[in-house]
C-alpha cells in the first residue's frame, strides 16, 4: 500500500505512562483524518512510550502509518554504546520489523564524538540497506556551524529542528531552516508551539497584540500557521495531549492552501517575548531525567512564567509549596550540573533555580 507522509505527526512525549480511552480516541481520529506519522522514544512516558505506541497502533495495518523511533545520544545509549542491542530492543517493544524513520536524537557538539566513535552513521546505513530503517535522520540542537558538520557526514533523508516563530527570530533558527532548504533536505519540526508557550505562555503584552491583529483567531493558531506556510516543512510534530488540540493542529497543517504570513506580526511578538523575563522552558523534562533529588524543574519554571504574567493565589501557593519542600525545594541542589547538560534550550538551569529561590520566598 502506497502512502504519502502527512504534514503533521503525533508525538506522545507528554502523555502519561498509563493509557486511557482518550488516547485511543486520539489515535483513531488521527488515522481516520489524515495524520499518519507517529513518533516514539525509549524514555518517554516513564520508559513506556514504545510499548504504549504498540498498544495504540495494534488495531491498524502496519502499512497504514509511518513509525519513527530515536536513538538517544545521551543517557542510556551513552552508557551502553551498543547500537545493535539498542535498536533491536526498540523493534521488539514496538512489535515491528522496521522503522519508517529513525533519528539520532540530540545531535549537537556535545554528542559529535559519540556519533564518530561508535560509527553510528555506518550503522544506520547498514540497517537502511537491510530494510530495517527506511529513512534516517537526526534531531538537532545546536547552531549553524554544527548543523553543517552533521550534514556533511551523510546523505540524510530528513532533519528534525526546533522551529517556531520565536526561535526563528530570537535564536536565528531561520538560518537552520534555510540551510536544509538549500540542500533539499526535508525539515521535520519539533517544538512547533514551543512546548505550549505559543498557546498559553506568551507575555500578556504579546497576547494583547495578537488579539488586536485578529480578535477571532486562537493564540495558538498563529504558531501553526507560521509553520504551515514554510514550504520545506514536510512534517510538524504535534505534542497534543487533548483531542481538541490535535483537531485544531491537524486542521491547519492539512489545509491545502496555507495562509500568507505577515512576518512583521511574528517579529513584533518575538521582540516582546525577548524583552520579557520569561524562561524559554518548553516543559520537556529532560533536565529532570538525571536529577539525583528528582526536583520538578519544569514545573517550577512553568509556574514562574505564569506568575510573571498573571499573579494568582493558586499558582503562588503551589509555587511556594515546592520551594519549601525539604527534599527538592528550590535551594536544595547537589550542584551536579546534569540539568544544564541535558537542557535542549541551553538554559543555565542551576543558576536560574537559585535566582528564583532567592527572589520568590
Amino acid at each position: 500500500m502506497s502512502k504519502t507522509l502527512s504534514r503533521i505527526g503525533l508525538g506522545i512525549m507528554r502523555w502519561p505512562d498509563t493509557l486511557s480511552k482518550k488516547h485511543h480516541d486520539m489515535i483513531e481520529y488521527s488515522i481516520g483524518n489524515g495524520l499518519n506519522y507517529f513518533e516514539a522514544c525509549r524514555f518517554y512516558n516513564n520508559w513506556k512510550c514504545e510499548e504504549n505506541l504498540k498498544t495504540l497502533l495494534k488495531p491498524y495495518s502496519r502499512d497504514s502509518y509511518f513509525l519513527c523511533d530515536k536513538m538517544s545520544l545521551r543517557g542510556d545509549f551513552e552508557k551502553e554504546k551498543n547500537p545493535e542491542k539498542y535498536l533491536q530492543e526498540q523493534l521488539d517493544k514496538c512489535n515491528t520489523d522496521y522503522f519508517d524513520y529513525y533519528l539520532l536524537q540530540y545531535a549537537c557538539r556535545d554528542t559529535w564524538n559519540i556519533v564518530q566513535q561508535e560509527k553510528l552513521v555506518d550503522f544506520l546505513y547498514e540497517k537502511k540497506r537491510q530494510g530495517i530503517l527506511r529513512n534516517i535522520g537526526f534531531s538537532f540542537h545546536d547552531n549553524e556551524e554544527w548543523l553543517r558538520k552533521f550534514l556533511d557526514i551523510s546523505d540524510w533523508d530528513c532533519v528534525q529542528l526546533q522551529l517556531n516563530y520565536l526561535d526563528w527570530f530570537i535564536n536565528n533558527h531561520a538560518t537552520l531552516y534555510v540551510i536544509l532548504d538549500d540542500k533539499n533536505i526535508p525539515a521535520f519540526v519539533m517544538g512547533g508551539l514551543k512546548g505550549g508557550v505559543l498557546t498559553k505562555g506568551l507575555p500578556s503584552a504579546a497576547v494583547k497584540y495578537l488579539y488586536e491583529q485578529d480578535e477571532e483567531k486562537p493564540i495558538g493558531n498563529w504558531g501553526m500557521e507560521f509553520l504551515a506556510a514554510l514550504p520545506n516543512v514536510h512534517m510538524v510534530l504535534s505534542g497534543a495531549t487533548e483531542l481538541w488540540e490535535l483537531r485544531n493542529n491537524m486542521a491547519i497543517m492539512l489545509e491545502q492552501q496555507p495562509k500568507i504570513l505577515n512576518l512583521e506580526v511574528y517579529e513584533k511578538v518575538s521582540d516582546i517575548y525577548a524583552k520579557s523575563e520569561q524562561l524559554p522552558c518548553t516543559g520537556c523534562g529532560y533536565c529532570e531525567r538525571d536529577c539525583p533529588i528528582k526536583k520538578p524543574i519544569s514545573v517550577i519554571f512553568g509556574l514562574y512564567n505564569i506568575l510573571l504574567n498573571e499573579y494568582n493565589d493558586v499558582d503562588k501557593s503551589t509555587f511556594l509549596e515546592i520551594q519549601m519542600n525539604p527534599k527538592y525545594g528550590m535551594l536544595n541542589c547537589t550542584h551536579c550540573g546534569k540539568c544544564n547538560k541535558n537542557c535542549p534550550q541551553k538554559i543555565n538551569v542551576e543558576h536560574k533555580l537559585q535566582q528564583i529561590a532567592l527572589n520568590y520566598r
